[in-house]
């Protein structure tokens, strides 16, 4: 029996430029650089979940496989660490090989200061990251529009946002 559909709703975010690590240790500012004029997908996630970060994970990696099939230099997966005290560049390396991440799929962590502004402007942020909600961001760093899914959406649905937001560019 497929799933229902993942509801989208349209998101008001802040984009905060904090500095942040990704993946090979490099220092990346969050607004500017990361999410910068790309169309990009945003999932959370943080490297000692067993439970519902490896299936994002996995998700997002399905999302990196249906893209290769056309040019995506201008759409970009952002894997956010809820877990920065633990969630070295190092250990998001290791996660993200374990996930297949590709270029064009940074994981990033920063100081916890800094990662906790990035989360509440996301509206992502939660107290005890270990019960945290299952949620994806989708937008454009252009145009400023974003959708939140608040659930796991299929790859494919997710895709088709990112596609979305690619189209209304042609448009403009």
């Amino acid at each position: 029996m497929p799933l229902p559909a993942a509801a989208a709703q349209d998101a008001d975010v802040q984009l905060v430029d904090a500095p942040l690590l990704d993946q090979d240790g490099n220092a990346i500012r969050f607004a500017s650089e990361a999410v910068g004029e790309h169309i990009v997908a945003i999932n959370f996630v943080y490297t000692g979940c067993t439970t519902l970060c490896p299936l994002t994970s996995a998700t997002f990696g399905k999302v990196q496989g249906r893209l290769k099939s056309g040019p995506t230099d201008d759409i970009r997966l952002i894997s956010l660490s809820l877990d920065p005290g633990t969630d070295t560049p190092a250990r998001l390396k290791d996660y993200a090989a374990r996930h297949h991440a590709g270029p064009g799929w940074l994981w990033l962590t920063g100081r916890r200061g800094e990662m906790e502004q990035v989360l509440k402007g996301l509206g992502a942020y939660t107290a005890d990251f270990r019960n945290h909600p299952p949620q994806v961001l989708v937008g454009d760093g252009q145009s400023g529009q974003w959708t939140r899914f608040n659930s796991l959406p299929a790859p494919d649905r997710i895709r088709q946002e990112l596609e979305r937001y690619r189209a209304a560019r042609r448009r403009d």
